[in-house]
């Protein structure tokens, strides 16, 4: 490192190594004393008075432009590229004259600028700018260990406006293959002849998207027609849902070779919170992370040398990124990008890491990973209007890679592990995982939990005193966006799931339809309220989801939802309080609501409009999706009896827990007639509650017999004897009293809140005792499972062989599977994992980790487990997930998940395991 980019990096970021660290390498890669052309003095960059030697920079050169100066590029230089730019005062590129710049990297100092264009002085639509990016000539390991070189650096300041075009108008009507006029929702000004027009695919199982070009555009600029009839329909059953995006801009930043991925550029700015603004600019090909590995972090030695196989994919080297790790301020003016493009990343599209960043009104096209992407959960700021279209993803599971903290790789439109970024009217479409998704998961970064700063919220009374609060626990928005053609429409994971506070985070306005699995998708998320969605399930018939969340899901409020054509319209939580108002649902199924696996659970049902899901009207499909619906219905059965409200019955808890289902349960429909209680079939007198399984005092015995004899019920409440089965439903309703007043829910929290009232319900015998459902009766009769028997573990098959390579063994070791138990006539299943640090070599050349698993009554199975230190182990660096990758291990285990277990077991096909 060179003593003068220490200690400018030393002076920029006293207080962070990290960042310094990273400033003194960027800094690193242009030297000032190794420049070979200086310039002396402001003026353009084409006269030769500009610089020292009194000529213009050759091809090859390195060049400096000194703190002061200002040089102002006026032309396109396409016969010379250079290794570096380094601008420490000002490079200006002409707004009314065509420029190029051909540079390997070009790089920004803590007080240069690059302008391209201003506000007030945009580059002239008949004039282009181009910043084309050479590859690199190697991969310099000593000069750059980091790998930050080969593209835009900046840690100064940049102010970008390309010619002012509109970014996108939405179509005004259907559009179907052959027409060649779109019509458009608002006049579409600076489009011109030629430019590059996308049109979505909205569908979830081929890639329809259509780029073509403008040929022609109408008077009142609101129609245009292009070059060539659309080859497939683009359908949505919303009026004015489909962006047609023009990918043209007049300022490009690409690649000059976009294979293999080194050769690429990448754009980064660096570690400042301000002072940047790109308006109206294109980055296309840019990028050199991939989606399809998971990711490495360079690492020096204690000499400053690069750890071998660090930087195998870099993190980090995407094709817009605002590096700023933490630091944001909601005083401070944000980063601002607009009406620009990012075409062709191979792993993420626009970034903010750690900052204040307004995305709004931008195209993002063919993103492998994530289009818009927040990174580490601290991030505020806005994604706005924006558009994304197409990505394929890594086809690893979504956290696959959790330890090396790589998320957003499974192909998404929009990502944020942050409640801070509000995200409003966007667009989405085919994408291979969510359109959107809110990921709440823990962050750590260089070792450190990240937090979310309470200040940027208005300094929380739940936040910590540092004023931290987990990046969980951040209300979002969530308003007004749109999906279409992906495998789910939004997704949100792990939201207040270990809450502090009570406040509520909205969805709003959401609108999704030809999805593969889930309309929205809600797994361990906690206080949100959903309002004014409307979700269509496309093309008929669909196997698809509307509404779902796991078994943790909880206190969820539902209100002024749509939802049709969906094999199963909404799932409601098994746990919390849970609304669900003013709903129109038109699916096989329209509810589902399965016993609670907490106490005290609350669901409200009302105003609410149920029917069977709309015909299909043939002239609305294209032959080919009707011959695609011909033939799926051909090969599967007839389809299934139409369900307004279905109660499934007898679900228990993932740990198999039967006396969860005689724990307060209230479900209440308000219909003309007024509040009326629901009932599961088992709460009627005259039904058989336990058949086969439970307790054999219980098995056998009506519910009445059950409530005489021990006072227990389904959902602590034996049904009235004159309840009537709910039309098209397999709930029953008591219409003979109309309730005033419903039970606050019951907030009672055992020792584990994934297993509530596990401690109580699960008991450790002594070994000369059989493994059994019992009745302990007394005051207060209650159902246990008496359990000697331990657990078995079942380990993820992409762990063995049991081997670790010599040169991993400093990154630790992950054990991931499974915690298998029988309970009663069930199996239970539960993930399990543990990293292990500090591992230490035995003299015969073997890693030893040991662990132990737990039943719910206490019974303890330890494991013991050899790793073989061999040079044949797989190779894997820091990421400690690499047995559940596809690129490793393909399905890893999970398509035989179950049969596994059962053979382990000394079962077949015949074993029951608990399912949710």
């Amino acid at each position: 490192m060179h003593d003068s980019a220490h200690a400018a990096a030393m002076a920029a970021h006293p207080d962070d190594s990290v960042k310094r660290d990273e400033h003194a390498a960027m800094l690193d890669l242009a030297p000032v004393a190794e420049a070979t052309f200086t310039a002396r003095q402001s003026g353009r960059w084409l006269d030769a008075a500009t610089w020292s030697g009194n000529e213009v920079p050759t091809d090859g050169a390195r060049v400096v432009i000194p703190g002061g100066t200002d040089v102002v590029l006026d032309g396109r230089i396409a016969d010379r590229s250079f290794e570096w730019v380094r601008v420490m005062g000002s490079l200006r590129l002409s707004s009314d004259k065509s420029t190029l710049l051909r540079v390997i990297t070009l790089l920004v100092d803590v007080d240069g600028t690059l302008n391209i264009g201003d506000a007030a002085n945009r580059v002239a639509s008949l004039a282009a700018a181009e910043i084309c990016f050479m590859p690199r000539k190697g991969r310099d390991r000593d000069r750059d260990p980091l790998d930050l070189g080969g593209g835009l650096l900046s840690h100064g300041f940049m102010k970008i406006y390309g010619a002012a075009k509109t970014p996108y108008g939405i179509a005004s009507a259907q559009l179907n293959k052959g027409d060649q006029w779109v019509s458009l929702d608002r006049a579409v000004d600076g489009w011109a002849k030629g430019d590059k027009i996308l049109l979505p695919g909205t569908e979830a199982d081929v890639n329809h998207d259509e780029v073509l070009e403008v040929a022609e555009i109408s008077a009142e600029r609101t129609r245009v027609r292009l070059d060539k009839e659309l080859a497939f329909d683009h359908f949505s059953p919303f009026s004015r849902s489909i962006p047609v995006s023009n990918l043209t801009r007049n300022v490009r930043f690409y690649s000059a070779e976009t294979t293999p991925l080194a050769a690429r550029g990448h754009v980064m700015i660096m570690h400042r919170q301000t002072g940047t603004v790109i308006d109206g600019a294109s980055f296309e090909e840019l990028g050199r992370t991939d989606a399809s590995r998971a990711q490495t972090i360079p690492q020096l030695d204690a000499d400053g040398k690069l750890k071998p196989g660090t930087d195998d994919n870099s993190i980090g080297r995407y094709a817009l990124h605002f590096h700023l790790r933490s630091g944001a301020r909601i005083e401070v003016a944000p980063h601002i990008v607009r009406n620009s493009v990012i075409i062709g990343s191979p792993k993420l599209g626009l970034v903010n890491h750690g900052g204040n960043v307004i995305a709004e009104q931008n195209i993002g096209y063919r993103i492998v990973g994530s289009h818009f992407f927040a990174e580490n959960g601290s991030e505020i700021g806005a994604f706005i209007g924006n558009v994304a279209v197409r990505s394929s993803g890594s086809g690893d599971r979504i956290r696959a890679r959790d330890m090396t903290y790589d998320f957003g790789h499974g192909g998404h439109g929009f990502w944020s592990q942050s409640g801070g970024i509000r995200m409003s009217g966007n667009y989405a479409f085919g994408h291979a995982g969510g359109a959107f998704v809110i990921f709440g998961y823990p962050f750590v970064e260089e070792g450190r939990t990240v937090f979310f700063d309470g200040h940027n919220i208005g300094d929380p009374k739940y936040a910590d005193a540092l004023g931290h609060v987990l990046i969980s626990n951040v209300n979002f928005v969530f308003e007004n966006n749109v999906a279409a053609g992906s495998q789910n429409g939004l997704e949100i994971w792990n939201h207040k799931i270990y809450n502090n506070h009570d406040e509520v985070s909205r969805v709003d306005g959401f609108k999704a339809w030809g999805v593969r699995e889930y309309g929205v998708f809600l797994p361990y998320v906690k206080n949100t309220a959903l309002s004014n969605l409307e979700l269509v399930a496309w093309p008929q018939p669909s196997a698809a989801v509307g509404i779902a969340g796991n078994t943790l899901s909880e206190n969820i409020a539902f209100d002024n939802i749509k939802v049709s054509g969906f094999a199963l319209g909404i799932a409601l939580p098994r746990r919390g309080t849970v609304s669900l108002r003013h709903a129109t649902l038109a699916n096989r199924q329209n509810i589902e609501i399965s016993n609670a696996n907490k106490p005290g659970r609350l669901i409200e049902l009302s105003d609410l409009k149920l029917g069977p899901p709309p015909a299909v009207p043939v002239a609305a499909v294209a032959w080919r999706q009707t011959l695609r619906n011909w033939w799926h219905a051909a090969k599967s059965a007839a389809p299934a009896e139409h369900v307004d409200i279905n109660f499934r019955d007898r679900m228990l808890p993932e740990n198999g827990d039967i006396a969860m289902l005689f724990e307060p349960d209230h479900i209440y429909l308000t219909d003309e007639t007024g509040r009326h209680r629901l009932y599961f079939e088992t709460q009627l007198a005259r039904t058989v509650v336990l058949r086969d399984d439970g307790p054999s005092a219980l098995q056998g015995l009506t519910a009445k017999e059950v409530f005489d004899k021990f006072g227990l019920a389904v959902g602590d409440q034996l049904a009235p004897g004159n309840v009537e089965r709910l039309a098209a439903s397999s709930a029953w309703i008591d219409r003979s009293t109309a309730v005033a007043d419903v039970p606050a829910a019951r907030e009672r929290r055992g020792v584990n809140e994934i297993y509530p009232m596990s401690s109580e319900h699960f008991l450790r015998a002594g070994s000369n005792v059989t493994d059994l459902w019992k009745v302990v009766e007394g005051q207060s009769s209650k159902v246990v499972f008496v359990d000697r028997e331990p657990p078995r573990f079942w380990f993820l098959p992409g762990l063995r062989p049991f081997e670790i390579h010599p040169d991993d063994v400093q990154y630790g070791y992950r054990i991931m599977g499974f915690v298998a138990d029988h309970v009663g006539k069930k199996i239970t299943v539960r993930a399990f994992s543990k990293e292990y640090q500090d591992l230490k070599v035995d003299p015969d050349g073997y890693v030893r980790v040991s662990f132990t698993v737990s039943d719910m009554a206490g019974n303890e199975t330890k494991e013991d487990v050899a790793l073989l230190v061999t040079d044949k182990a797989v190779r894997r660096g820091a990421n400690i997930n690499f047995f559940v990758q596809k690129a490793y291990c393909g399905e890893c285990g999970y398509d035989t998940l179950y049969q596994d277990i059962a053979r382990m077991f000394g079962l077949g096909e015949d074993a029951t395991f608990i399912t949710q």
